[in-house]
């Protein structure tokens, strides 16, 4: 019986279970760790992620529509993903941060398109989170 609490206390003091609690506070340190690795990204979006999008097929006119993504299982996810540096550079996106109360902004403009995708981030629990994702055409 000893043996057990000694095994839970191996666990929770090893450098694993440390990396899934550690929480990156300054947002430039942050936001190199969210675009570069999928798994950081995952791991720090709240779910349900709200989405707001542009349905330009939407007729007669281009509607603004509104939906949750419930989880990275979700069809619709790999649309809310992050473009890792080497995509920002292919397409090209023109990255601009913007500081809100408790929150940043991470807006993309993309170069002759009229499109702008915005990453809404917000402190909870001392932790970044990713909350709102918005793929809008102007």
């Amino acid at each position: 019986m000893r043996f057990l609490p000694f095994c839970a206390a191996l666990l929770l003091a090893s450098p694993a279970a440390h990396a899934q609690t550690a929480c990156i506070r300054d947002f430039g340190a942050f936001l190199a760790q969210f675009e570069s690795s999928a798994e950081f990204q995952r791991n720090n979006t709240r779910f349900p992620l709200s989405t707001v999008r542009t349905d330009r097929a939407a007729l007669p006119e281009p509607k603004t529509v509104f939906h949750f993504i419930s989880s990275p299982a979700d069809s619709q996810y790999a649309d809310a993903v992050f473009p890792d540096p080497a995509r920002q550079a292919a397409i090209p996106l023109k990255q601009r941060i913007k500081k809100g109360s408790g929150a940043r902004f991470v807006l993309f403009a993309r170069p002759g398109t009229g499109g702008t995708l915005t990453f809404t981030f917000e402190m909870s629990a001392g932790c970044w989170q990713l909350i709102k994702f918005e793929d809008v055409f102007r």
